[in-house]
C-alpha cells in the first residue's frame, strides 16, 4: 500500500509501484514480477459493458474488468496468445486493453483482433480503447465458476494507493516472503506491506467454509454407504439362511457345487440391481442440489455414479458368494440333517 489515494498521488504511486516491482524482480529466485489492483478470486473488479465502435449500447457485452501492470500476465502464468501485455513504461497508455481470449472471439469473430478498437461504456462516458494483447482465460471472480470475458486496463496509479506485487519463483514461495517483503519495504519509506502470502494460501483461505461443508457431507456419504453396505450384508445373510436347505437338496440330487454358488449370487445381484436403480433415479433426480459444493466435474458424472453402484454391487456379490461357497462345501446329507 502505497499513500496515495487521488489522482494528484498517481505519480507518486506509480513510481512506488515500479520501483518494487524492480527490486522483487530482481531477487535472483524470481523469475518474473508484475503489479495488480486484483487477485484472482479476491474481487476489485469493475463489472462492465463493452462492444466494438457501432454497437448499441444494450448491445454491449457484460465483462469483468480488472487493472494491472507491467509483468502481470508472466508471473501468474497467464498465456499471452496474440498481441503483448502491457509495456515497461512506468505510466502505460490509458487508451489500450489487454483481452480474453473469449472476449476476443465473442466481440470480432477472431483470436487476434490486436490493433482494433472498443467501446467502453456508453453515453457520454464512452471511450474508445485499442486491443494490445490477448491472454487465455482466468477464473477470476471465483473458483467454482466459469471464467468470464475479461478485460485488462493498465494502472496507471490513480484513484487508489493499494497494489499487489505478483511474483513467480521456481523455489518454494513461502521461503520467500521474507526476502520478497524486505525487498517491497527497501523500495520507499512509504511503503507499507500490509500481508504476503503464496496465491494457493489465499485461495485456500478463501475455500476454508466450502471444504468444511464437503468434508462434513463426504462423511455423511461415507456413513451412508456404510449402512447401505452393512443392510446388504444382513439382507444376503438372511436370504442365504433359506437357501441353505435348498442348496442341500439340490446338492443331494447331483448339482454342481460351481454352478449353485452362481445361483445364490444371481439371486441376490437381482434385487440389488433394481435397488441401485431406483437409487440412481432419485440421486439424478436430486442432483441440482449439489451443483455448488463440486468443482471440475458435473453432479451427473457418469464416473461417479458407475463408482458407487459398482461398490455395493462388489459388496453384494462378495457377501453371497463366500458364504454361498461354505455351504455348497458341506455335505448335502450333514445339510439336511440339521435342517431335519
Amino acid at each position: 500500500r502505497a499513500p496515495a489515494d487521488d489522482t494528484e498521488g498517481a505519480p507518486l504511486v506509480t513510481a512506488l509501484r515500479d520501483e518494487t516491482r524492480r527490486r522483487v524482480a530482481a531477487l535472483p529466485d524470481v523469475a518474473s514480477a508484475g503489479v495488480a489492483l486484483s487477485l484472482p478470486g479476491h474481487g476489485a473488479v469493475l463489472l462492465g459493458r463493452v462492444g466494438t465502435e457501432g454497437t448499441p449500447a444494450d448491445e454491449q457485452t457484460p465483462t469483468t474488468t480488472i487493472t494491472v501492470g507491467p509483468g502481470y500476465f508472466a508471473s501468474l502464468g497467464v498465456p499471452i496468445l496474440a498481441g503483448r501485455g502491457f509495456a515497461d513504461d512506468p505510466r502505460g497508455r490509458a487508451d489500450e486493453v489487454v483481452i480474453s481470449e473469449a472476449l476476443a472471439v465473442e466481440l470480432f469473430g477472431s483470436p487476434d483482433p490486436t490493433g482494433r478498437r472498443l467501446v467502453l461504456g456508453s453515453g457520454e462516458r464512452a471511450r474508445s480503447v485499442e486491443v494490445v494483447g490477448v491472454v487465455g482465460e482466468t477464473r477470476q471472480l471465483s473458483a467454482f465458476q466459469p471464467p468470464s470475458p475479461m478485460l485488462y486496463r493498465p494502472h496507471d496509479g490513480a484513484g487508489t494507493g493499494h497494489f499487489y506485487v505478483t511474483a513467480r519463483t521456481a523455489a518454494d514461495p513461502s521461503d520467500l516472503a521474507e526476502t520478497l517483503r524486505t525487498a517491497a519495504l527497501a523500495s520507499g519509506a512509504d511503503v507499507v506491506v500490509e500481508r504476503s502470502s503464496t496465491l494457493r494460501a489465499m485461495l485456500h483461505k478463501g475455500l476454508v467454509h466450502l471444504r468444511l461443508r464437503l468434508i462434513l457431507m463426504s462423511c455423511l456419504a461415507g456413513l451412508a454407504g456404510a449402512l447401505a453396505m452393512f443392510g446388504i450384508g444382513g439382507v444376503v445373510a438372511h436370504f442365504l439362511s433359506q437357501q441353505r436347505r435348498e442348496v442341500g437338496i439340490r446338492m443331494a440330487l447331483g448339482a454342481a457345487a460351481g454352478r449353485e454358488v452362481g445361483r445364490v449370487v444371481r439371486h441376490v445381484l437381482a434385487p440389488t440391481a433394481v435397488g441401485l436403480g431406483v437409487g440412481l433415479l432419485v440421486a439424478l433426480a436430486g442432483s441440482r442440489a449439489m451443483e455448488g459444493f463440486v468443482f471440475g466435474i458435473e453432479t451427473t458424472d457418469p464416473a461417479s455414479y458407475a463408482g458407487a453402484a459398482g461398490l455395493l454391487l462388489a459388496t453384494a456379490a462378495v457377501t453371497a458368494w463366500m458364504p454361498a461357497r461354505r455351504t455348497a462345501r458341506i455335505d448335502p446329507a450333514q445339510v439336511l440333517k440339521q435342517e431335519g
